[in-house]
């Protein structure tokens, strides 16, 4: 199993944190946290930074472990003393004040003869562990089967520590790095919780819950946005928990006021921050409040107001980070906002040719009416970013109802001119949607609406405007390969439209106007489309992100799947309970009068695509970009005021990317689709 390998000891320490599993004691292999390494900073709180990687568990630093060995040792408590006075007697040290100021002087603090002072005091498992050649894993950490166990406690956490191979932790030696596996921390809390009749020590424990799970949202909120809600949403719980027992406690109503802010409930957010400063001048007067309450404000783009936030908080806390971060994006956003931006986007002259031929790009986008021109404006920008049209950066598009509409105004090409370029660019397919879409939501008439004879819309406008802007193109002529879904409304199956079926069959090489009819049919909204003597509804109803579908037909297209990369595009998304996301969505995207639809819906194979696709691809290989609604913004809203809101909703989270992603996925996106 491990063949003769060198020893990853000596490798550098970016390998050691990419190492995610562990061969632990019993043979088993499994997924652990990246290591937290001691040697990249020499003015590290070691000790700090063990109780962070525990999410702050034991409220534990250098300082507070120095303490704590004095008090045990003016107490007389074992075996603390007699390990301290056997150290002390070791390095010649003549009492414990000399040994407390030597200790806090030093620079590596945490080495291998503390580990059983950690164990006996804070109740901890300290399993020493090698870092291994696995001829199947490549490099894990190994167990040595080594155990400090000093705790006289049954709840414990268990923490492997790095070393060589043969270590003898008597010595005084630097501990190279720690890290944890599964979800030991939050078991460790919970048995806490579940044995204390102590208010006090209840309302710690819960609030370090909520802590948990606030870490664990923040480490996957933007690879794993859906799930991390889901996260966010159990922190709000525990924190709410906390404050019923300690209404006035400001860790719990901070920690609470943010969840509320990354749930999206603004309303209850904006109450909570607004109204509990009468009576807590503490909670009134703190930095992190009032950063929060301009975070909230942007985010309702209230820019002034949350400028005045902002600044607020730096005046109580100059040197706060965040805020000079935040206070620089609501700059950013006042400067430019998003109809501003449209109008450079007009004045672009984008370059055409042949996508990098070493990669294999996908473009994928969800269906979702109106909600369309927000991957519309997420498209002009990257086309603005690369100076490319979006059929150079993509060798393949798929879109279902309004995405395909994108997808094939991206994809299609001029016929008027020789050279072969698009005819639109993606700031053509945002004047479509803020321009011409009453022609798509034409009204039938109120008394066949009454009495449900028909579906909502006509389609006749609809399809002058497919004809109007794709005229006679064939699915044949598209610039990229196009994947469209749709539904058969016979076999109730998903159908596919792809450019390869139409270069191969003629009978497959359907109009665009025509494929977009079918995808666009959405049931209750508009009548079912017929097309070759079948008939067709929104490909919506089974497949509203087709982001699999195109993975799964590059692949059947023998394309490397390491050369794979997928950029998937959301429309906006409501989603009321995190823990049952699925819950309502129906009311984005259809009417509430047929459930005949809804069963359809809800029994078709709606899998969570973004997280199985995340699985399967690395972070740098598979994008999804979404907005999480605060309330529904049903398909058919075409008012001005909803239109200029889904603008700025696009605009300022593609501003907000760009800005607050310290691991620059955006700009590693933009790198790739840049042709040479």
């Amino acid at each position: 199993m491990f063949p003769n390998q060198p020893s990853a000891q000596s490798e550098s320490n970016v390998l050691i944190k990419n190492i995610d599993k562990v061969l632990t004691d019993d043979g088993d292999i499994v997924h652990c946290e990246p290591a937290v390494l001691f040697d990249d900073d020499d003015e590290v709180d070691e000790f700090m930074l063990l109780d962070k990687m525990l999410n702050q568990c034991l409220t534990l630093y250098k300082t507070k472990f120095a303490k704590d060995v004095l008090s045990y040792y003016y107490n007389n408590k074992e075996p603390i003393k007699s390990w301290i006075n056997e150290i002390m007697f070791r390095e010649e040290i003549p009492n414990i004040k000399v040994w407390k100021v030597l200790f806090l002087q030093s620079k590596h603090s945490l080495t291998f003869q503390y580990l059983p002072f950690l164990s006996s005091m804070y109740h901890l498992i300290f399993r020493l562990c090698t870092v291994e050649f696995h001829s199947e894993h490549k490099y894990l950490f190994v167990s040595t089967k080594e155990v400090l166990d000093f705790s006289s406690k049954d709840t414990k956490i268990s923490v492997y520590v790095l070393t060589e191979r043969s270590c003898d932790s008597t010595r005084a030696k630097p501990v190279k790095g720690i890290f944890v596996t599964g979800n030991d921390t939050l078991v460790y809390l919970h048995k806490h919780l579940q044995s204390t009749d102590d208010t006090k020590a209840k309302v710690d424990l819960l609030n370090k819950i909520a802590y948990y799970y606030q870490c664990q949202a923040e480490k996957i909120n933007i690879t794993h946005h859906l799930e991390s809600l889901q996260q966010w949403n159990r922190a709000m719980k525990f924190y709410k928990d906390s404050l019923t027992l300690n209404r006035k406690h400001l860790h719990a109503m901070l920690g609470y006021a943010k969840c509320l802010i990354m749930l999206n409930k603004y309303t209850l957010a904006k109450e909570f921050l607004v109204e509990n400063v009468d009576d807590k001048e503490y909670f009134r007067d703190s930095a992190e409040r009032w950063l929060l309450l301009g975070v909230l404000r942007r985010k309702l783009r209230n820019y002034d107001e949350a400028e005045v936030a902002i600044k607020t908080a730096l005046k109580l806390q100059n040197n706060y980070v965040e805020a000079k971060n935040e206070l620089d994006f609501i700059f950013r956003l006042k400067k430019e906002i998003g109809k501003t931006r449209i109008e450079s986007y007009k004045r672009l002259a984008l370059q055409h040719g042949e996508p990098k031929f070493d990669q294999y790009n996908i473009l994928s986008i969800d269906g979702g009416g109106i909600r369309g021109l927000i991957p519309a404006v997420w498209m002009s920008e990257l086309e603005r970013r690369t100076g490319l049209s979006s059929s150079s950066m993509f060798h393949m598009m798929a879109g279902t109802s309004t995405g395909a509409i994108v997808t094939a105004c991206l994809s299609l090409p001029d016929t008027s001119i020789s050279i072969k370029q698009p005819r639109y660019g993606a700031v053509d397919i945002v004047e479509l949607y803020t321009l011409h879409s009453d022609k798509v939501f034409t009204q039938t008439s109120r008394w066949e609406n009454f009495f449900g004879i028909w579906p909502k819309y006509h389609e006749a406008n609809k399809k002058d405007l497919f004809e109007q802007y794709f005229k006679d193109t064939r699915l044949s002529h598209a610039l990229t390969e196009l994947i469209i879904t749709t539904v058969n409304s016979g076999s109730s199956a998903t159908e596919l439209f792809r450019r390869s079926d139409g270069l191969k069959d003629p009978s497959r090489n359907h109009r665009f106007s025509d494929i977009l009819m079918c995808t666009t049919a959405a049931p209750t909204y508009f009548p079912a489309y017929k097309l070759s003597n079948s008939v067709f509804v929104d490909g919506g109803v089974q497949a509203n992100n087709p982001a699999m579908i195109a993975y799964a037909d590059a692949c059947a297209k023998n394309i490397n799947r390491d050369n794979i990369f997928i950029l998937s595009l959301g429309t906006g998304d409501y989603v009321p309970d995190p823990l049952n996301p699925d819950a309502q969505r129906s009311l984005l995207f259809w009417g509430n009068n047929s459930t005949s639809v809804l069963k359809v819906i809800f029994d078709g194979p709606q899998n969570n695509i973004d997280y199985q696709l995340s699985s399967i691809l690395n972070t740098d290989m598979y994008h999804r970009w979404q907005i999480w609604l605060e309330n529904p913004i049903v398909l058919d809203d075409i008012r001005k005021e909803t239109l200029d809101y889904l603008i700025e909703l696009a605009h300022s989270y593609f501003e907000e990317m760009d800005a607050f992603d310290n691991n620059h996925r955006l700009g590693k996106i933009i790198e790739r689709l840049k042709r040479d």
